[in-house]
């Protein structure tokens, strides 16, 4: 059974890159209000002054080159039901987050980093709604470890 199914909408999945090439970094970085607006139907409440929160902080630094496709994708989290855009790697056929990629929800989290069956795991961080960031590991959705 999947573990994090994300809801694919009919037509809100697009390939940004073709497979084994390389990832310029730059499309992991926040879209503008538009973009997440036509993927969720509605607006985020306060997202505007999210997106110059996150022009102050330098783009996240994968560690890694990041090869492979990446795509767009709309879901929800099983657990909380809460909705989100992904743009990043996918798994193939379940189009669930998994690898590297951003994640914004309809509350105006952003997650950036990695992700493993469409739960953060691996090297991250976030900016919840207020805009105060935190950096670390995550094991399982869960932070892991020291975080900042």
């Amino acid at each position: 059974m999947k573990s994090e199914k994300a809801k694919v909408a009919a037509g809100m999945a697009s390939q940004s890159t073709e497979k084994g090439a390389k990832i310029d970094p730059k499309e992991f970085r926040l879209k503008d209000h538009d973009f997440y607006k036509k993927y969720f139907g509605e607006e985020i409440e306060g997202f505007e002054d999210l997106v110059e929160l996150y022009k102050e902080k330098d783009p996240f630094d994968f560690g890694q080159e990041i090869t492979g496709e990446i795509k767009t994708v709309r879901g929800s989290h099983l657990e909380t039901e809460e909705e989100f855009v992904f743009v990043g790697q996918v798994k193939p056929l379940e189009e669930t987050p998994h690898g590297a990629g951003i994640m914004v929800t309809l509350n105006g989290i952003i997650d950036e980093g990695f992700f493993q069956d469409g739960k953060k795991h691996g090297k991250g961080r976030s900016m919840n709604s207020f805009g105060d960031w935190s950096h670390g590991h995550y094991k399982n959705n869960q932070n892991h470890g020291e975080w900042t």
